[in-house]
């Protein structure tokens, strides 16, 4: 109804137009990942069904960080991720810090958000935290500088014939992934060798 309203009106294709122009994005993925590559190719047919075209542009990883990660975005829609922690917190920091947002690829710099970021990170009241939560959760839903599509899953593995205390489903200490560079120590000091 919104596009309709804006003077959009499905072409042959079945894909919204106007003045002869199909409403259609890029999205950037890095070639390899799997995992993403499949995502982007399933928005891409989803949607399709409701008149928006998506075009995946599929780059080498180098030129993906460099489109994403350079003071010139160079990029229309891009599949990416954020940073986690034991709160949403983490998330909405790593997006939308304007100073110390390592994922804030939208560029946000809204003084609200930045006033909740900063009431949370000073507080220990947990009805500050959750009022400040609020604010952010309403500027995600209702400005979208970025849409969270799932819950990314942590992989890592090992093998407990020499050593117990590795982390697990019932005993998830840290963060095990590789990628964390924090955990490799925290997992050591955790370690027994089986006797």
């Amino acid at each position: 109804q919104i596009l309709m309203k804006a003077g959009y009106k499905k072409d042959s294709s079945g894909i919204f137009a106007k003045n002869g122009k199909e409403l259609s994005f890029t999205m950037q993925v890095p070639t390899g990942w799997t995992d993403w590559d499949t995502d982007v190719s399933l928005m891409t047919q989803e949607m399709a069904q409701v008149g928006i075209k998506i075009v995946p542009e599929v780059e080498a990883q180098s030129t993906y960080f460099s489109n994403i990660f350079s003071p010139k975005k160079q990029y229309q829609l891009v599949i990416s991720w954020t940073n986690p922690g034991p709160s949403p917190f983490f998330l909405f920091n790593s997006m939308f810090n304007p100073k110390g947002g390592s994922f804030n690829e939208s560029e946000v710099n809204n003084p609200q958000v930045t006033t909740a970021l900063s009431q949370f990170a000073s507080s220990g009241s947990l009805a500050v935290q959750k009022s400040a939560l609020a604010v952010m959760q309403k500027y995600l839903a209702t400005q979208l500088p970025g849409l969270p599509l799932f819950y990314g899953s942590t992989w890592y593995e090992y093998n407990d014939q020499n050593y117990t205390g590795w982390p697990s489903a019932a005993h998830p200490y840290i963060d095990p992934a590789p990628f964390n560079s924090v955990s490799q120590s925290i997992v050591l000091m955790h370690l027994k060798p089986r006797t």
